[in-house]
């Protein structure tokens, strides 16, 4: 069955219409990936199913939240959401229903972007697969992305007794060393993609410090450690689980992780046992096996890749 009725008589390509598109596109996000979808994934179907009910007042995400639906029998089975981000583009959710793969659909939806992206005269887009999804690894190669980083997810199953190495000394970043901690993070991440930056590689503004201050006085903190160039950021959560981030600088790999880990599970072990989920970014065999000996669990992993964009 595909989800998503819509009315009026119409069939292949157009712009997605967050009036009447919002609710159809959730379902179908949730139908195309199923278990895929991840925790946050399923957060950011609900938004979307809440952001639905909002009317004219979706208007205002404008260009910030744009792209294409493909219709067939008046139903939304096709999707791919496009928006700005530092001068280029980030191409996220493109589905497709099962029931109708193999027809060219998601060809079809690339195409508009990129086509709307060189219209819009933006030097990139920039786009995550899964780093098992050939076919979609396949699509985009041939429309011209290349691979240029990768980062991996991975999730607490068991917390590790864990003993201090010998190695570069830890310590902790206060708030108002936020400046360190971007320097960190921009030089721990690869060139090509540096300009990218995610979460915590975003210049953070001057009110991050005084944001810091404010949770630690709720009692709800953000820890980030560094050592040796490498920084593992712990954000405690108080419903989901724990999130941990963490840039490894080359010349540290595989021999700082286990002790920015031991800073971090010496806090998890006093706070409500929420779970902790990993992003390590950028991914790097020699970091996931030591979190896997930590007693972390790889859930996925996502290859970012980039097409320069041709001025017209």
């Amino acid at each position: 069955m595909v989800t998503g009725v819509l009315g009026g008589v119409e069939s292949g390509l157009r712009s997605f219409n967050p009036l009447r598109d919002m609710g159809p596109v959730a379902d179908l996000i949730e139908v195309a990936f199923g278990v895929e979808l991840g925790p946050e994934g399923r957060e950011a179907v609900r938004g979307m199913r809440a952001a639905a009910y909002m009317g004219p007042l979706l208007w205002v995400l404008g260009d910030l939240f744009s792209g294409y639906v493909w219709v067939e029998e008046k139903r939304v089975v096709g999707n791919v959401t496009l928006s700005r981000s530092r001068g280029g583009y980030l191409v996220s959710n493109l589905a497709v229903h099962p029931d109708y793969r193999r027809r060219g659909i998601a060809r079809r939806l690339m195409e508009a972007v990129i086509d709307t992206v060189e219209k819009r005269r933006a030097p990139w887009v920039a786009l995550e697969v899964r780093r098992d999804n050939g076919a979609a690894k396949g699509l985009y190669e041939k429309l011209g992305f290349v691979r240029v980083d990768a980062w991996t997810e991975m999730r607490l199953a068991e917390t590790v007794a864990l003993v201090l190495r010998e190695g570069p000394a830890v310590r902790e970043l206060e708030p108002h060393e936020w400046r360190e901690g971007y320097r960190l993070w921009k030089e721990a991440l690869p060139q090509e993609t540096a300009f990218l930056g995610g979460r915590e590689g975003s210049k953070p503004d001057l009110g991050r410090g005084l944001l810091d201050w404010l949770w630690r006085l709720l009692g709800w903190r953000r820890y980030r450690w560094v050592a040796g160039g490498s920084m593992l950021t712990l954000s405690l959560s108080w419903a989901g689980p724990h999130r941990l981030e963490m840039v490894v600088h080359g010349e540290g790999r595989g021999q700082v992780e286990e002790g920015l880990l031991a800073k971090a599970f010496s806090i998890l072990r006093t706070h409500p046992p929420r779970g902790a989920v990993a992003r390590i970014y950028p991914s790097y065999p020699e970091t996931v096996e030591v979190l896997e000996r930590c007693g972390f669990i790889e859930e996925r992993t996502l290859e970012r890749m980039i097409l320069r964009v041709k001025r017209r």
